[in-house]
């Protein structure tokens, strides 16, 4: 099985601002925001990695073992026309080689992304079929612009608000249970974005 996807280049900003959490809190002191901005991170790492989705613009490297006539990405959705930034494999004599750009296109099956040779295009033969050979370079999310957080969907943005709220709330708390548990509404707002096929 290939490895998890790494990730390469975090978000350069955040779906939810710093102002709009605070505003959310009905925070006025600026002494908290370094908490209220980590708090921020850490909602939005959470509902990327509970939806398998990007939020904001970001580079991850996706593994396979081999090439295949759909090659599903995670992380949806591509970020922009030119989401793929690579894509290589190591052949038979250890060499890693980068495959052309006229060689692949992306497409989507059910909201997921995938990477697939185009028309009358095969993949290179000369990959050696051992875990992890291929790699493909991705820059997912939503919005490819500073300033275009908005782009991020509306119950996305709100269930992050959420989390915030009850992290920030319950800060000098132990937890018993998940943070999640308390919420009932978050598993509503997240739903119909879940990733399901990969």
């Amino acid at each position: 099985m290939p490895k998890q996807p790494v990730l390469v280049t975090a978000p350069a900003e955040e779906p939810v601002s710093l102002d709009e959490l605070k505003d959310h809190l009905a925070e006025t002191d600026s002494s908290f925001d370094k908490t209220i901005t980590e708090l921020g991170v850490a909602a939005r790492v959470y509902v990327e990695d509970t939806l398998w989705r990007a939020l904001r613009p970001q580079t991850w490297d996706q593994y396979f073992d081999r090439f295949a006539a759909k090659m599903f990405l995670r992380r949806p959705p591509l970020a922009t026309s030119n989401a793929i930034t690579h894509v290589k494999y190591t052949n038979t004599a250890g060499t890693v080689v980068t495959v052309g750009s006229t060689v692949y296109e992306t497409g989507d099956e059910d909201g997921v992304p995938l990477i697939r040779p185009q028309y009358s295009q095969t993949w290179p033969s000369g990959a050696r079929g051992h875990p992890d050979d291929v790699v493909v370079r991705t820059i997912v999310g939503y919005g490819s612009t500073a300033g275009a957080a908005i782009d991020v969907p509306g119950p996305l943005r709100h269930a992050i608000k959420l989390l915030v709220g009850d992290m920030y709330a319950h800060r000098e708390t132990e937890v018993t249970g998940t943070i999640v548990a308390r919420i009932g509404t978050f598993d509503s707002l997240v739903a119909p974005y879940r990733v399901r096929h990969v």
